[in-house]
Parts: structure tokens; C-alpha cells; sequence
């Protein structure tokens, strides 16, 4: 049973982290004798730090909030920052194609009232809705546009955050050289930086990742190591989350498949706290997988179900194909061979559609894996048709001699 697709912190939004603390923040914003422009400045901050990764639906109405307050004071510094607040909000409730249209009324606002600086940050989360829905070119057209306004800008904190990203998303393609020159490039500018250790815990955790999809499992546990030392400093619940759920995959593959169930049921109470269901649909294929290995059947097929659901809703086209494979896998085990080719199929179209492949060859080895597996089950179904004839005639002529 192939495990889910490992799903690496990206951070979408490019906005800095405020220094001050929130308490104080929210006062700022309070103040109604301070400037309108200090006031917004001061609540965009308040917001992401406080409820952005800890309570996306609240963060949503404040973002909200923050917007109209904006235009009702005119200040068109704040407008696409204030949607690409909403927009990231919407992202990490599922809601991608609202994100999508959000983001690029974050972009038309900044590029119409000619901040083309505040368009970079949203230009990287734009790459990163592309990336999820598996449309690689568009997500690097999108990830490089937002690094050239920032390297025009000499912005060495959202510099480090694209190379990041870019890091993913050779690594999702198994560019794997590709992916260690990101992501140790984003390293290198995220050391001489300061406060930055979420930073810092979210590189060494996506250069764990590559070392373990490389099948260099001991060497991802000493980044991943690494990378909880500094995400316990800043209580950072999705990178907590993601390294329980990348040493699960890791653990997993090392061939302990009970101390990986508790990793993943601990990466899916920390994404369930903080309503991230696109990371909690991830854990959730890891451990009906997971539960495939222990024999335990009937959790594997209720964890590998929601999960698929819940890839549907959220229109995320790597996790549908992965569950419809874990699916077809396990239907196809239990000689239910039915539902293996209807998930079959499901994974065929979309294996397809998705450019994540990283050669030709290999696209065509899985088209060939696909139309062998395709008849297979055909040829199954076939089989066990005839032997239900079979057993209906023999009943006959058993109650025709009765006669």
C-alpha cells in the first residue's frame, strides 16, 4: 500500500511577522487617536499572528473587517493586503477556488494603485493554489514572478520563502537536487535573519522530507529533530503537525507501523485543532494506509473514504488521486472488484490530468501499469460473473433432478 503524498510546510503568505505582542497590537488598532494607516498596519499583524493558523474562520470575518475599514478610509496601501488576509483564510478552510478568485482581486488592487511590491506575497499563494490542483506550470509561473519583485526589492525574508516553496515543488516532482538547492538556499538567508525560527523549523523540516522520500530515513529524523526545536519555540501548530506527520511517513517506512499510527493520529489532532483540513485530509490517508498494514480493515476503509471525500470537496487533485489508489488497492485485496475498478478509474483519468510526473518514461510506465491493472479487474469481474452463472445453473439442475 503507497503511502500518501507527504504534505510540507508551505508557508503561503509572505507577509513579516510583527515583533510587537499581540496585546499590544490590538490596542494599537483600538486607538482611534493613532493613524488610520498605524491602526490597520498594526490589526493586519494582530490578525495573522493571532487567529491566522489557530482559528481561520474567525481570521476571515477580521480580515473582513480590516478590508472595509480600508476602503472606507481610503487607504489603498491596505487593499491587497487585506484581501490576500482573506484569501489565506479561505485556503486554509478548503475553500480553493474562492481563494484563488480572492488572490487575484489582492493582485488588481495592489497593481491598480500601483504597489506592485504588495503584489508579490500574493503572486506566491496564487503558485501555491496551483501547485495543490497539481498545475506545476502555472504554480512555477506564478512562484517566479513573486521572486522577481523580491529580489528587485532586496526582501531577503520573502525571498527565502519562495526559494522554500520552489523547494516544495521540485520535491513534489521528485526533482530531488533541484529541491536540496531551494531549500538549503532558503536556509542559508533564513540563519542571518532574526526572530525566525518558525522559519528556520520549516526548512529543516522540508529538507527532512526530501532525505526521506530519497529513502534516507535516518538522515530526515535528524532534520525533522531539528526542526521541532525550533517550532516548539514559537508554538507553531501546523509545523508541529507536520513534523509528527512526516515522521510517521518516515517511521512508517522504516518499517514500525505502530509507533507511525501514533505519529499520524497526533499530526491529525493538530491539524483538527487549528481547522487545517488540507493537512488533516493528508494525515488522514497516512493512517488508513496505516491501519492497511496493521490488518485493520474496516478503520483503513473509514479513514481512506473521508479522506477521498474530503479531497473532493476541497477540489485537491494529488490527495483524490492518492486516496483513489489507496482505494482501488484495498477494494481490490478483498476481491471487491467493483469498487477497485471504479477507483481504478478515478486514479487513471486523474493520473492523467496531472503533470507531476517527472519524465516521460515514467508517465508511460503508469499508463501501462494502469491499462494491465484495468484489465486485470475487467478480466476479475468477467471470472467471477461466469462463476455466478455457473452456481445458478448447477441450482437448477439440482432442483429439475428433485423433480
Amino acid at each position: 500500500m503507497r503511502l500518501g503524498l507527504i504534505l510540507y510546510l508551505i508557508f503561503h503568505c509572505c507577509l513579516p511577522v510583527g515583533l510587537a505582542q499581540n496585546d499590544s497590537l490590538y490596542s494599537v488598532w483600538k486607538n482611534e487617536n493613532n493613524s488610520d494607516s498605524l491602526r490597520l498596519d498594526a490589526y493586519k499583524i494582530y490578525i495573522w499572528n493571532e487567529y491566522m493558523f489557530t482559528d481561520p474562520d474567525s481570521a476571515l470575518i477580521l480580515s473582513n473587517e480590516l478590508y472595509d475599514y480600508a476602503v472606507k478610509k481610503k487607504q489603498y496601501f491596505f487593499y491587497g493586503s487585506a484581501l490576500n488576509h482573506q484569501a489565506v483564510a479561505l485556503s486554509i478552510l478548503g475553500k480553493n477556488e474562492s481563494a484563488l478568485s480572492t488572490y487575484f482581486k489582492s493582485v488588481d488592487a495592489c497593481l491598480r494603485h500601483g504597489f506592485e511590491s504588495k503584489a508579490a506575497p500574493t503572486y506566491s499563494n496564487i503558485a501555491g493554489i496551483y501547485q495543490e490542483k497539481g498545475d506545476f506550470k502555472n504554480a512555477a509561473k506564478y512562484y517566479f514572478k513573486a521572486l522577481n519583485i523580491f529580489e528587485k526589492d532586496d526582501n531577503k525574508r520573502n525571498i527565502a520563502i519562495v526559494y522554500s516553496n520552489l523547494g516544495v515543488l521540485y520535491n513534489i516532482q521528485k526533482i530531488y537536487d533541484q529541491a536540496l538547492k531551494f531549500y538549503n538556499r532558503a536556509l542559508e538567508i533564513r540563519k542571518k535573519l532574526d526572530n525566525n525560527d518558525f522559519d528556520i523549523g520549516q526548512s529543516y523540516l522540508n529538507l527532512g522530507a526530501v532525505y526521506g522520500d530519497m529513502k534516507d530515513y535516518d538522515k530526515a529524523i535528524i532534520f525533522y529533530n531539528k526542526s521541532l526545536n525550533y517550532l516548539e519555540k514559537v508554538n507553531s501548530l501546523v509545523g508541529i503537525g507536520t513534523y509528527y506527520l512526516n515522521m510517521g511517513h518516515v517511521t512508517f517506512e522504516k518499517g514500525d507501523s505502530v509507533n507511525s499510527l501514533d505519529y499520524y493520529l497526533k499530526a491529525l489532532e493538530y491539524y483538527d485543532q487549528i481547522g487545517d483540513v488540507r493537512q488533516g485530509t493528508i494525515a488522514e490517508i497516512s493512517i488508513g494506509s496505516n491501519y492497511v498494514a496493521l490488518g485493520e480493515r474496516t478503520l483503513a476503509l473509514m479513514y481512506l473514504e473521508d479522506a477521498f471525500e474530503r479531497s473532493k470537496n476541497l477540489e485537491l487533485n494529488q490527495q483524490i488521486a492518492t486516496g483513489a489508489l489507496n482505494l482501488y488497492e484495498l477494494y481490490k485485496s478483498e476481491k471487491n472488484y467493483n469498487k477497485a475498478l471504479e477507483y481504478l478509474e478515478i486514479y487513471g483519468a486523474l493520473n492523467d490530468s496531472l503533470n507531476s510526473v517527472n519524465s516521460k518514461e515514467s508517465t508511460i510506465m503508469l499508463k501501462f501499469e494502469y491499462e494491465y491493472d484495468k484489465k486485470a479487474l475487467i478480466d476479475s469481474l468477467a471470472y467471477v460473473s461466469s462463476q455466478e452463472l455457473n452456481i445458478v445453473e448447477i441450482r437448477e439442475q439440482k432442483a429439475a433432478l428433485a423433480k
